[in-house]
C-alpha cells in the first residue's frame, strides 16, 4: 500500500481541539465522545452512510484501543462532478482506475494521558505506523498520517490526522478500495506497540 507520513506543527497549521462545535451551516456537528457513549455513534452523519467508517470508529474508540477519535470526515470524487482523477503513481493504481475516488481522515488522540508529547517517540511512533502500512498488499489506495499539535480540554500535546483514500475506475471499485484501505489502516493503528517511554511524558497545561 502506498503510505506516507508528515508533521504539519507550524504556526498556521491547524491543530486538533476538543472539545469542538461547528457553527454555521453546520451547527449541529459537535464533539461526541465515543470511548464513553459508543452508541453516540447514531449522531455522526459521516457514519451513518458509511459502514466503514462507521466501523472504523467503534474500533478506534473501543476498550482495547491506545487511541480514540476526535473528528472525522468522509468523501467521495467523480468525473460528473468535476474532480481530477487521481495520479497512478501515488495510489500504486493502474492507469486508467483513478477516476473515481472515495476518502475520510480520523483526528486521532492518545486514549491515556500523558501521551504523545514527547515529539521525538511520536514520529518514531507514526514511522512505525507507516512502514507496517507499506508492507500491506494493497492497492488503488493511499494512507498519509499527519502529525498535529492538539489540545484537549486545555492540556496541550501532539495528536495525529490519519487520511484514507482508494480509487476505482468506477465509484463502485473505489468505495471497496478504501474500505479496504481503511480496514487495514486501523489494524496497524491498533496493533502497532508505543516505543518505550511513549507514555512518560507529561503534558503541558496551556494559560487559562
Amino acid at each position: 500500500m502506498e503510505a506516507d507520513w508528515s508533521i504539519a506543527c507550524g504556526p498556521d497549521d491547524p491543530g486538533i481541539v476538543v472539545p469542538w462545535e461547528a457553527s454555521g451551516e453546520a451547527a449541529q456537528c459537535r464533539f461526541v465522545d465515543l470511548r464513553v457513549a459508543p452508541h453516540r455513534i447514531e449522531e455522526i452523519a459521516e457514519a451513518q452512510a458509511n459502514a466503514p467508517l462507521r466501523s472504523a470508529l467503534l474500533r478506534l474508540n473501543g476498550a482495547g484501543s491506545p487511541l480514540w477519535t476526535a473528528k472525522c470526515d468522509a468523501w467521495t470524487t467523480s468525473p460528473q462532478n468535476g474532480d481530477a482523477p487521481f495520479d497512478p503513481y501515488e495510489m500504486d493504481a493502474e492507469p486508467g482506475t483513478t477516476a473515481f475516488g472515495a476518502g475520510c481522515y480520523l483526528d486521532l488522540l492518545p486514549r491515556q494521558a500523558p501521551l504523545f508529547a514527547s515529539f521525538a517517540k511520536k514520529k518514531q511512533w507514526m514511522r512505525a505506523v507507516i512502514d507496517s502500512l507499506r508492507a500491506m498488499p494493497a492497492s488503488a489506495a493511499r494512507v498519509e498520517l499527519v502529525m498535529r499539535p492538539a489540545e484537549v480540554d486545555r492540556s496541550a500535546g501532539f495528536g495525529f490526522t490519519c487520511f484514507v483514500e482508494g480509487c476505482g475506475a468506477t465509484a463502485h471499485a473505489a468505495g471497496q478500495s478504501w474500505a479496504e484501505a481503511l480496514g487495514l489502516a486501523v489494524a496497524v493503528l491498533l496493533d502497532t506497540p508505543c516505543p518505550s517511554g511513549f507514555l512518560d511524558d507529561t503534558m503541558g497545561k496551556t494559560g487559562e
